[in-house]
């Protein structure tokens, strides 16, 4: 069935303080009690104006007497999500580049939205209805996903290394949609997908991986440009997101050249991997029948139980589109320069220079880039083709009572405190729809001068 659309609904709850306190039908206000910190919070996020949100914000801090701590748990436990219908049915997304995308969902028996639920995105193959994509999944996963919410959209949403400008940012977009709408735990949310629905998931994972905590793909690979120079770079955004590739050995003459180029790139991405303590595992399986290899049970058990990565000291994320460039607590909100937006590539290289170091070199050069680590109070930021980018700092990751040192590439941006906000915190909460990883901390700074590549 087709769900209905969330609407906004409007803020229920009236603000009353002691300073505007007065009369209404003859019962004084100051004897109404006032709304607790959880029905402020409540309200915020119920209602889809900003200047509503933004008035209620100074109440909100009031009721906590400034604790962020108090806040952030009041955000964490807040319960906003309507109850769905029907188990099975479809929402739709907005696209800037293709209108709605239409998005099917199936929800575990006795779905109740006051409890959050793990997710798995299921990426199509060409040409495969919802129906199919979820009954493969339920065939090579197995039983352990009967607690998961299945989403699968109508095409694969930010899946492709070249795509429409616009199109890129359809994954983040579904992601929040998916979040207003079902009750999610955001630290539990996949990516699964077989031959090109499994090549879309490899590229929404290498474009977005903060967003997730694991992927399991079938016969396929990233689809790049040059993967030889380029996969040593490109896949290190992957570090902290999990990868299970399974494929079918190319070992009979009968094989067809797709299993061959499947089974040969997959055998380079795990030697690379294992080269360079990257977290893919890879299952090769032998056998001579067609259709989609198995992944072993107790590998998809393992992967299904991750949860993901807290954020760490360091990212390093390499991307082509501007809304590709978010990496942990940095973001990239203006593009410098020209952006790569040609369908093909065709490098010719000299014969005195290193093939692969050119080949790879031109292509990182066409890239931006987000990379940056913190040591103490130190934060070192190097960037390409970035004109201004964000920090998005979660709770503990400095010490807020100390001064901060910003460093990008290789000029002072900041020295001074980066207080934790409570308004920063609802506001990026509310943004990205995100209740689990609060942002607490927020700077924005324009480099005039981007960096050399890294």
């Amino acid at each position: 069935m087709k769900w209905p659309d969330v609407r906004p609904l409007a803020v229920l709850l009236p603000m009353v303080t002691a300073a505007h306190a007065t009369n209404v039908s003859g019962i004084s206000a100051d004897l109404q009690a006032a709304p607790t910190l959880g029905e402020l919070v409540h309200s915020f996020f119920r209602s889809s104006d900003q200047q509503k949100r933004a008035s209620l914000i100074p109440a909100i801090e009031e009721a906590a007497n400034g604790s962020i701590e108090a806040v952030a748990k009041a955000v964490k436990e807040v319960q906003v999500w309507p109850a769905i219908p029907a188990s099975r049915g479809t929402f739709s997304f907005e696209s800037d580049a293709e209108g709605a995308i239409e998005v099917g969902c199936r929800l575990p028996t006795g779905y109740d939205s006051t409890a959050a639920y793990p997710m798995i995105i299921c990426m199509p193959d060409r040409g495969t209805l919802p129906s199919h994509t979820f009954d493969l999944a339920r065939d090579v996963l197995g039983d352990v996903i009967d607690e998961f919410v299945l989403l699968c959209p109508s095409r694969a949403v930010g899946g492709a290394f070249y795509q429409p400008v616009e199109g890129a940012a359809d994954l983040g977009r579904l992601m929040r949609r998916a979040r207003r709408w079902i009750h999610t735990d955001t630290d539990r949310v996949f990516l699964f997908g077989s031959a090109a629905g499994g090549e879309a998931a490899w590229m929404a994972a290498i474009a977005r991986p903060d967003l997730f905590a694991g992927v399991i793909v079938l016969s396929s690979y990233p689809r790049v440009p040059y993967p030889q120079q380029v996969y040593p770079f490109l896949l290190e955004n992957l570090r902290a997101l999990p990868v299970l590739t399974v494929w079918t050995a190319a070992d009979n003459p009968s094989t067809t050249t797709r299993r061959a180029l499947v089974a040969a790139h997959n055998r380079a991405i795990v030697a690379l991997a294992k080269r360079a303590a990257l977290p893919i595992v890879g299952v090769e399986i032998h056998r001579s029948a067609s259709g989609d290899p198995k992944p072993p049970p107790e590998e998809v058990a393992a992967m299904l139980s991750r949860r993901r990565a807290a954020p760490g000291d360091s990212v390093s994320h390499w991307f082509r589109y501007p809304a590709q460039g978010h990496a942990g607590w940095l973001m990239q909100t203006k593009f410098k320069g020209d952006l790569w937006d040609a369908e093909q590539l065709s490098i010719l290289a000299s014969p005195s220079v290193d093939r692969d170091r050119f080949i790879a070199e031109v292509i990182r050069n066409k890239l931006a880039y987000l990379g940056g680590r913190i040591d103490g109070q130190t934060i070192t930021i190097e960037t390409q083709k970035c004109e201004r980018i964000e920090l998005l700092l979660p709770y503990g990751l400095l010490d807020p009572s100390l001064t901060v040192t910003v460093r990008c590439n290789g000029k002072q941006r900041h020295s001074g405190r980066i207080l934790p906000s409570i308004r920063t915190l609802l506001e990026t909460a509310y943004e990205q729809w995100e209740f689990q990883r609060l942002t607490v901390g927020r700077r924005s700074f324009s480099i005039k001068a981007d960096g050399t590549p890294p």
